[in-house]
């Protein structure tokens, strides 16, 4: 205590001085932190909405009983596209025509050769042939892309347009 008042003594003007300094200081860091607090309340406000009266736990919450929901709506739409894909193997995906005359006598490109293929490439090719007077129609079955049946060129031409992806070109 003897060097206290021996400081008081000395320089009585000095501690009021120090004391105004750290006094100025501090409220330096308080405004600092204030400010601070401020943002944060505002980011706070901000992240629950402006309609929202809860707390940041309650949203939190909320949040993820939403994605857990989400999740398994997910997951089911998955499942339900999985089957849809196991199942469209066995449609019809692949498609090929070639329209062609048969016959000399009649023209207009009235014949055809339609394969109808899924995804394996099995399927079926049909032919239709029309005469002037007479129209006759084939099928054949096509397994992984071939016929045990004796092809045409032009059901040949409609097996690989479908399995190439092939457009429509009529053949003269």
């Amino acid at each position: 205590m003897n060097s206290l008042s021996e400081l008081l003594a000395y320089d009585g003007y000095v501690i009021p001085i120090v004391l105004a300094i750290v006094l100025v200081i501090a409220l330096g860091v308080v405004m600092g932190i204030t400010t601070r607090l401020r943002r944060l309340e505002k980011r706070y406000q901000r992240l629950l909405g402006a309609e929202s009266h809860g707390d940041a736990q309650e949203l939190l919450l909320d949040f993820m009983g939403r994605v857990e929901r989400l999740s398994s709506s997910l997951d089911a739409t998955q499942g339900r596209l999985d089957k849809l894909e196991a199942a469209s193997v066995g449609h019809v995906q692949h498609v090929g025509v070639v329209r062609y005359d048969a016959f000399d006598d009649v023209g207009g490109a009235l014949s055809f050769s339609l394969a109808l293929l899924d995804g394996a490439k099995n399927g079926v090719v049909i032919t239709s042939m029309a005469g002037r007077y007479e129209t006759r129609m084939y099928a054949k079955a096509v397994t992984a892309g071939r016929s045990a049946h004796a092809l045409s060129k032009e059901e040949t031409e409609a097996i690989a347009r479908a399995t190439e992806g092939s457009k429509d070109r009529p053949q003269g």
